[in-house]
């Protein structure tokens, strides 16, 4: 890869060389080119470098506009979500049977002890023990 570096390097040097060197008219000519050649490709990247910057903020902008558009599109739905009226009732009627705790909490299994637990799985263990035998 050195190599072909340096076959390039030396290959313009050379032509580089002889067209510094020459004074003659098509040598000139060649040089007036390369110079504009030079100018345009300096122009070139000034104005990708500035179309990169534009494209870039315009990006930017696009991203602020969505994303204040976004949040003002979450406020609206968050407004629309919350309900004009209380859902729960005040006034609940409780009849001589009912006492006021069944209608407010829902009757729920009990939560087993430690000790019921660890019971359950010595028997589950004995089972699989015996199973096994």
């Amino acid at each position: 890869m050195i190599i072909l570096f340096l076959f390039i390097f030396l290959f313009f040097g050379v032509g580089i060389l002889i067209l510094y060197t020459n004074k003659s008219e098509p040598a000139q000519e060649i040089k007036s080119l390369l110079k504009k050649i030079y100018v345009n490709l300096l122009d070139l990247l000034k104005n990708l470098s500035n179309l990169f910057s534009l494209i870039g903020n315009l990006i930017s902008q696009d991203g602020n506009a969505k994303s204040d558009s976004e949040t003002s599109k979450n406020e609206d739905a968050t407004e629309n979500l919350v309900p004009e009226e209380d859902p729960i009732p005040t006034n609940l009627e409780v009849t001589e049977n009912q006492d006021a705790t069944e209608n407010l909490v829902p009757e729920e299994d009990p939560i087993p002890t430690n000790q019921e637990v660890t019971d359950e799985l010595n028997a589950n263990t004995e089972i699989k023990e015996n199973n096994i035998n």
